[in-house]
């Protein structure tokens, strides 16, 4: 009959237990919170057009294909920088979902242009993705350099 007793107190304390915790987690989850549609990730950005060490001229038109990787997508934009560590000028809202052909902007020749693509969400993040992402691609014309050795021996072949 003891054995019985203990048991039963055992069995009192955890409902106890577990009616106080359920009470705590129905405080913290109310009605109101599980309303809103909790979202934590930041948009992510798929592209591979633009690679490091391209030659493009101002005014050419470049295909640009996209995806974003986000249910809460608000904009999405086209920014460059054109010197390294410079700041993000936006050229304007890009087209969702891509691919879109861009116009590379009227700019001085620079070997250190980046563009971004901005994808910003509702919760408030924003996405800057770097095109290309290692490295940096050239507006102007590519000019070709060769090395030439000092010393008129080794110029026979050219």
């Amino acid at each position: 009959m003891e054995v019985i007793m203990r048991k039963i107190k055992r069995h009192i304390i955890l409902l106890i237990a577990m009616l106080s915790f359920a009470t705590v987690n129905g405080q913290y989850f109310s009605a109101k919170s599980n309303t809103f549609d909790v979202d934590t990730f930041v948009p992510h950005v798929y592209c591979s057009c633009i690679e490091q060490g391209n030659y493009y001229l101002p005014g050419q038109e470049i295909y640009l294909e996209y995806f974003i990787s986000e249910a809460n997508l608000t904009t999405v934009e086209l920014g460059i920088s054109l010197e390294e560590k410079a700041d993000i000028q936006v050229l304007g809202p890009l087209d969702y979902p891509g691919p879109v052909y861009i116009t590379i902007p009227e700019v001085p020749p620079t070997a250190f242009a980046k563009l971004y693509i901005i994808a910003k969400d509702s919760y408030g993040h924003e996405n800057y993705y770097a095109l290309p992402q290692d490295g940096y691609f050239n507006i102007g014309p590519h000019v070709q350099t060769i090395d030439v050795p000092a010393g008129g021996k080794y110029l026979m072949g050219i």
